[in-house]
């Protein structure tokens, strides 16, 4: 969160907004909180910390911090969808604090929360001591993340790792190199494997967290188990403060990397209000410079310091305050986009730096390090101290996902500062737009199509309109017709539509891949003895979905009967005997060539006729093995619906349950074509043009009613943009 709007002129910095989260403003004298480490080095320095971190602290307990997470972990008022829910840092959901949403039982993220011992407490033996409870360390986590990342320890995975979700990622750890640390510079591999790594944004958070525990909790042993990687006993009796070297590489590299965030300031100030005690790490970052990294052994001097409390904070490593020289952008990652084999694509950075002595130079290094390349090497000081674009050339020479990192040295900097870089190249397609003899090509890589601001441009008033399924503004899937659609689905027919998006070559709408769900039923929310109407009422809907009910009764009444088949709590179908007919119409097809007709019943196979009137549409053999019934759809040519008619030829009532419609074959992938149409009110028409295939997206999830777009591994909002 932004609270802070900073203006730099001339180095002066000037602050001209500052709004801390309401009730956990820090107290007015910080400074004195902290007068107690000043003129410390080494062991006096890190009992000074101990002491600090004592001030004001209470044990909340373990139920406590679901009172304490309202005032620390919330989501703040610019975050759109997620404005007061609980902030997950394993990944990117949001979760009512007041709601029933704490696991409990989970199938897949998003589900329901954790509080995660961020540093778990199987390391310490799993004693409910006041760590066990420290809400600086536990926080609220995606459960099905968490469960995933068990207690193994935090790393850098080598690759896409064996499970991977927003950044998150779970594999074999690879080799840390960091610089000017209080051993040197260092090259160390996790030594227990798999790790666990969080997501960019929070490395810096919990490398924080890791270091006020270690200098709260003096005698504690968190070495246990796979702890013994960064762990090397308890931090006032054991070397390094308590930390292997492997320790030392990476909370450095993460605190390094992921400066302190407006979050972190909002979280320090809450858990004040809450457990009473700070984090001297979030409020003074270069003081993990003095412990284990390139100050190591010197005296704090805290006016040469800069707070992340005071008003004229900018992200950085905190070491800069008068005349120390820094580098005050970049900071992070910088992405440079998306491409595909042959064609490079740029980026123009902004690199700053304050009381510099001297030019800076820029280097590239890492496995990727050849695919990228920069416009200049060196900077004087006159450029970088006013602020002078680089620009950063991707040209990939294979497919995947690249990083390298840019290292910025001299200026009279105390440690070199280091940029991570990213960049895709993939089997991507080219849309082509040609409007007024211009052309214009976006590539795009992902398994998703996005409209381009060229399009949204051409679309004139009544002129274009778009027939299938796309998002409306609030990010619901729509069937219908629109003249700018937002994120598209797939299509069914061209007829009159101007703008088509997905029509198929032959076998269907391009739509859903292999194994979506198109469709689902389990009659939760029916009341017994109460058949369903036409539209159903309650019904389970999924995003490509419009169904409609029609149940006709044979010789006695079709009706929603009690929990017998699946043994859950919502009650079930029970289809009448004598040609009791239960009809489900207005299913898409979601590009499928074949579907997958699945339900539970009580009956065999020769009980049911199941039929379809509509053309092209052929229902397989039905089998039920175990009270699990399917049958494959085959569908042959484009269809908006088709109608499936479940009707019982048996002597007895029939129960059901269960229905579900998932895709089998998908169809073939598609084209856009726009089509020359005069425009009504005068304006221009755009150019008749065809292009490239594309693919549709491989899986979407709503979070608090907004729709978004999963893609290996990150999620995007339905304009593109990638989400944090």
């Amino acid at each position: 969160m932004k609270n802070r709007i900073l203006s730099l002129s001339l180095l002066l910095l000037v602050v001209t907004s500052f709004v801390l989260a309401a009730d956990v403003t820090p107290p007015a004298n910080l400074p004195a909180y902290y007068a107690d480490i000043d003129g410390k080095s080494g062991q006096s320095l890190f009992s000074a910390l101990t002491t600090v971190t004592l001030k004001g602290f209470k044990t909340l307990g373990y139920d406590g911090a679901l009172t304490a997470y309202k005032k620390t972990d919330l989501y703040p008022a610019d975050s759109v969808g997620k404005e007061g829910l609980l902030w997950d840092m394993y990944g990117a959901c949001g979760f009512d604090p007041d709601g029933n949403k704490e696991c409990g039982n989970y199938k897949k993220e998003c589900d329901c929360y954790n509080r995660e011992h961020s540093i778990p407490k199987s390391w310490w033996g799993r004693t409910k001591n006041e760590t066990y409870s420290d809400i600086f360390h536990l926080v609220p986590t995606d459960g099905y993340v968490n469960n995933r990342r068990s207690a193994y320890a935090f790393g850098e995975v080598d690759g896409n790792g064996t499970y991977s979700y927003m950044g998150a990622k779970l594999g074999s750890p690879k080799t840390l190199v960091v610089e000017n640390t209080m051993n040197g510079n260092l090259s160390k591999k996790c030594p227990s494997s798999p790790v666990f790594e969080p997501i960019d944004q929070y490395k810096g958070d919990f490398a924080r967290g890791y270091m006020g525990i270690l200098v709260h909790y003096t005698a504690l042993d968190m070495s246990k188990s796979d702890g013994a990687s960064i762990f090397s006993g308890p931090s006032g009796t054991s070397s390094n403060y308590g930390l292997t070297d492997y320790g030392i590489a990476l909370l450095l590299k993460w605190h390094r990397m992921d400066p302190v965030s407006q979050k972190e300031i909002d979280r320090n100030n809450g858990i004040q209000a809450t457990q009473g005690n700070r984090n001297p790490f979030i409020d003074y970052p270069c003081l993990a410079e003095y412990l284990w990294g390139s100050k190591a052994g010197q005296k704090v001097n805290l006016s040469e310091l800069m707070p992340s409390f005071s008003t004229a904070w900018i992200p950085s490593d905190g070491c800069t305050c008068g005349t120390n020289p820094a580098i005050l952008m970049p900071t992070g990652t910088v992405d440079v986009g998306d491409t595909q084999l042959g064609v490079a694509i740029a980026k123009t950075v902004t690199v700053q730096g304050i009381n510099l002595t001297g030019g800076i130079s820029f280097s590239l290094s890492g496995t990727n390090a050849s695919v990228f390349s920069l416009s200049k090497t060196t900077m004087t000081q006159a450029e970088a101290l006013a602020g002078t674009a680089i620009t950063i050339t991707y040209n990939p020479s294979a497919e995947g996902l690249h990083e390298a990192v840019l290292t910025i040295s001299g200026g009279g900097l105390s440690a070199v500062k280091e940029i991570k870089l990213i960049a895709e190249c993939c089997d991507s397609y080219v849309i082509t737009m040609i409007r007024n003899g211009v052309v214009t090509k976006v590539t795009t890589c992902g398994d998703y199509l996005l409209p381009t601001a060229e399009e949204e441009t051409a679309i004139c008033e009544g002129a274009w309109k778009f027939k299938g399924w796309y998002s409306d503004d609030l990010g619901t899937f729509v069937e219908g017709q629109t003249e700018k659609p937002k994120f598209v689905l797939g299509v069914t027919k061209a007829e009159t539509v101007y703008a088509v998006y997905g029509k198929s070559e032959g076998g269907g709408a391009a739509g859903a891949a292999m194994g979506t769900t198109l469709w689902k039923e389990e009659f939760t929310g029916f009341v017994a003895d109460d058949a369903p109407e036409a539209p159903g009422k309650n019904a389970t809907v999924y995003e490509d979905a419009k169904v409609l009910y029609d149940c006709q009764d044979g010789g006695s009444s079709t009706k929603i009967y009690n929990e017998k088949l699946a043994e859950g709590v919502a009650p079930e179908l029970l289809i009448a005997k004598s040609n009791g007919t239960f009809v489900i119409s207005g299913i898409p097809t979601g590009g499928a060539t074949e579907i997958t007709f699945s339900f539970k019943t009580n009956k065999s196979a020769d009980a049911f006729s199941i039929v379809s009137n509509t053309t092209g549409v052929t229902v397989g053999t039905l089998t039920v093995a175990s009270k699990n019934a399917s049958c494959t759809i085959s569908i042959s040519g484009e269809k908006e619906t088709f109608d499936l008619a479940i009707t019982n030829v048996s002597g007895s009532n029939i129960r059901v349950d269960n229905f579900a419609m998932t895709v089998k074959t998908a169809g073939t992938t598609g084209v856009i074509t726009y089509k020359k149409q005069p425009c009504e009110g005068g304006g221009e028409s755009p150019s008749e043009v065809e292009t490239t295939e594309f693919k549709l997206p491989t899986s979407k999830v709503v979070e608090n009613g907004v729709l978004y777009i999963l893609h290996d591994g990150k999620k995007y909002s339905t304009q593109g943009a990638l989400v944090e």
